[in-house]
């Protein structure tokens, strides 16, 4: 992780938005990074303060957070549990290295749907406590301005 100011990755917690020093530039189609985007990320992607932000895409043990759009291309949050695949389904995920099978997967088929990133993290952190068994904070939607 960098601890200097032009290696930091900059995250809002309020709407889910991320950038870094790769993303600062003066217009987006001018910046590298966001010609490698995929379609959907480019189109969610905002230019601001010179930097081009886009959404977070988080990878936790027990499931993922991620920006999907849907069936009227408006940008919501999905949250995918992790779960584990069956002896007899494990052939349909094979390891891209060839040495076997995933024996877990993101159930994106299944997955919670949130209109904000904020509400994502609130349930987010409502399992992070529910597995840990730990007093984390409460996450509170009105202590966050967005």
């Amino acid at each position: 992780m960098g601890t200097r100011a032009d290696e930091e990755t900059r995250q809002c917690l309020s709407c889910g938005y991320v950038t870094a020093p790769k993303f600062k530039c003066e217009k987006p189609e001018d910046n590298k990074e966001y010609s490698t985007l995929t379609p959907d990320m480019q189109q969610w992607a905002k230019h601001e303060d010179g930097f081009v932000w886009i959404p977070t895409i988080m990878t936790l043990p027990f499931g993922l957070l991620y920006p999907f759009n849907d069936e009227n291309k408006k940008l919501k949050w999905g949250f995918a549990e992790m779960v584990n695949i069956s002896k007899e389904e494990q052939k349909q995920y094979p390891r891209e290295d060839g040495n076997g099978y995933y024996q877990s997967r993101y159930d994106t088929e299944n997955a919670k749907v949130y209109d904000t990133f904020l509400e994502g993290m609130t349930y987010v952190n409502e399992k992070v406590k529910d597995k840990k068994g730990s007093a984390l904070p409460k996450l509170n939607l009105d202590d966050i301005d967005g």
